[in-house]
């Protein structure tokens, strides 16, 4: 038996272990280890590194009590018992793992669903919804609140797993807006002279009708529903927050329930004037992203009772270091078992039956010299401006005089300048010469483009494959330069669109009519207004030609293709790094938050 080892987490699926037990003992580690599926060692740090899977055979073998953690608490996935029945009244019968998380939501009434993505909490979401009706938990219909994104989607995806009437609550302006101008085309037909007596008065009377409708459809829309879908922010709505107290709603959903972490955020506040409703669940794939005040931000709607306000979880959780500055959680154990009751947990381990392998491949290239340079002397020029910003920092005293020094102010706005047009330059130096910003003018520099040439290569060799690939950047600029590259390699493909600019209604028919529909369809272009709530299920390539800003962003960018329904045992990303440049930098930046997301809850592994 072994006496102990340590496990500490580098990252996403990676730990480093080391014995620390007795001589005797060693053998026995070397062979556990040997015996592993996937490992290696780091000559660096002297010690193996395994992968989450092999952690979770490590687990088995040896008792729990001999295991130390490092960087991150070790929780028991979530185990719910009696949930076979669950999902019964639904037109497409639930994956086991969801109508677990049905059950526990029944069970608990207050829930927080921490599931990975691609775990379809659509479902889930209304699975609750009917289970509670049929249980008589609930008897009133209930609200889903999701990003604006994702408002469509949902909207479907209730018609297609219930015969559940459901509605996306819109604004007094919104309705307002639509009528009004139904109202002005018919006022514009009033003035043509060629139409007779009567077509004008029975356009008279439409415009009345419409009149009316105005202060009747907004009310209207609350009634006789099932379920009304809203975005966080259409909640700051008074006249919306109005109705919605009269119905009184018995059952919420929040989806990407981190949208509320900031307890003092106007969305925030507004979700909490409901935390009376009987049920109340949040699911999300990453719940803690900053600081212990995001968990607070959180239970502060789904579960009220467990921390009674800011100023105690403070005192107890939060680790301070002075000037209002947070350095993470104390009292770990203790904070872990305030919340388990609250928490069902599945990690993409514990789906994986279902879920496809998802391989995430690096692919590098070399700046042109000149980008090289250019690249180097904005990384140079960041140096200078952090060290004036640190010494300016240095000698400021109060917050107020922090906020009002202008030349911080200025020197923080360049940082940030620089930030973008480094990785610009590695993006395609174009997104500079077509910039409206005379200061990235000034790093405008030639060369050839081998990002994007290494990226032609790839597409090419996925479309001669026969599949399709979604291409993600966060310049929704890149997407016209993706075109000429596409339309190089064959102008006849066609290409699907998702960015800021298209409206929701349009990025539901690019991604589903066209993109996963239409086999003329290749390939697809999103910025990350499609990292969410988008099911790309029969996608197997996924090309990421920037890293995204944060690792909650990679996560969601991944989980497009990796989805409970792929039709594929494996899925792949292509992540396109240009050596030496700002890509580096957010590889590690990227990195670092992954490792951070762990330190509570992302691996809830062992309580």
């Amino acid at each position: 038996m072994i006496y102990l080892i340590n496990i500490t987490m580098v990252n996403n699926n990676n730990y480093f272990i080391r014995f620390s037990g007795k001589k005797k003992d060693f053998n026995d580690y070397i062979n556990m280890v040997i015996a592993l599926p996937e490992k290696s060692f780091s000559i660096e740090n002297k010690c193996w590194i395994i992968s989450t899977k092999s952690l979770a055979i490590i687990k088995n073998k040896v008792s729990e009590n001999l295991i130390t953690y490092t960087n991150f608490i070790s929780l028991n996935s979530t185990k719910v018992d009696n949930y076979q029945d669950i999902g019964k009244d639904m037109k497409l019968i639930p994956y086991d793992y969801q109508k677990e998380a049905i059950k526990f939501s029944l069970d608990h009434k207050n829930a927080l669903i921490i599931y990975p993505c691609g775990s379809g909490k659509t479902p889930i979401g209304i699975g609750i919804y009917l289970e509670a009706l049929s249980n008589k938990i609930i008897t009133g219909p209930g609200m889903i609140i999701v990003k604006a994104s994702l408002k469509t989607q949902w909207l479907k995806e209730i018609s297609k797993f219930s015969d559940l009437t459901a509605r996306i609550v819109k604004t007094p302006s919104e309705i307002t807006l639509k009528i009004k101008h139904k109202i002005k085309r018919r006022q514009k037909n009033l003035q043509k002279k060629d139409i007779d007596k009567d077509t004008r008065k029975k356009i008279k009377v439409e415009i009345q009708k419409l009149e009316n409708e105005i202060n009747t459809t907004f009310v209207a829309q609350f009634k006789n529903v099932d379920l009304l879908i809203m975005n966080y922010e259409t909640l700051n709505n008074a006249d919306i927050s109005k109705q919605l107290h009269k119905l009184k709603p018995q059952y919420i959903f929040g989806d990407e329930i981190q949208y509320i972490k900031s307890r003092t955020a106007k969305r925030s506040k507004s979700l909490y004037e409901f935390k009376d409703a009987k049920m109340k669940i949040g699911a999300t794939a990453t719940p803690i992203t900053k600081d212990p005040e995001d968990l607070f931000g959180i239970f502060n709607f789904v579960n009220p009772e467990v921390f009674r306000n800011w100023n105690q979880f403070s005192r107890t959780y939060v680790k301070w270091i002075g000037f209002g500055q947070k350095d993470g959680f104390k009292n770990q154990d203790k904070l872990k078992e305030k919340i388990a009751d609250t928490l069902i947990v599945k990690t993409k381990e514990d789906i994986s039956g279902q879920l496809p392998s998802l391989i995430v491949i690096p692919r590098y290239c070399d700046l042109a010299p000149q980008q090289q340079r250019m690249s180097e002397q904005i990384m140079d020029e960041l140096d200078e401006l952090k060290t004036k910003s640190f010494n300016l920092k240095r000698n400021i005293k109060s917050e107020k005089e922090l906020n009002d020094n202008e030349d911080l102010a200025k020197i923080e706005a360049k940082i940030m300048a620089l930030q973008t047009f480094s990785q610009e330059i590695a993006d395609s130096v174009r997104l500079l010469e077509e910039s409206e910003s005379t200061l990235a003018k000034e790093y405008v520099c030639k060369g050839p483009n081998n990002k994007l040439e290494m990226f032609k290569d790839i597409v090419e060799e996925i479309i001669e494959s026969g599949e399709k690939v979604t291409v993600f950047s966060k310049y929704k600029r890149m997407q016209p330069i993706f075109t000429e590259v596409i339309n190089e390699i064959d102008p006849n493909i066609k290409i699907a669109y998702v960015n800021g600019s298209i409206a929701e209604e349009k990025r539901y028919e690019a991604v589903y009519k066209n993109f996963t529909n239409n086999n003329d369809y290749k390939i697809l272009l999103m910025s990350d207004a499609g990292a969410e709530g988008i099911n790309l299920s029969a996608c197997k390539y996924l090309i990421e030609y920037d890293l995204a800003t944060s690792y909650a962003i990679q996560t969601q960018r991944h989980g497009r293709i990796e989805r409970a329904d792929s039709i594929h045992d494996t899925v792949f990303v292509y992540q396109l790094i240009a050596n030496n440049s700002w890509d580096i930098i957010q590889q590690k930046i990227i990195e670092k938050k992954e490792k951070y997301d762990f330190n509570l809850i992302k691996n809830l592994t062992n309580l």
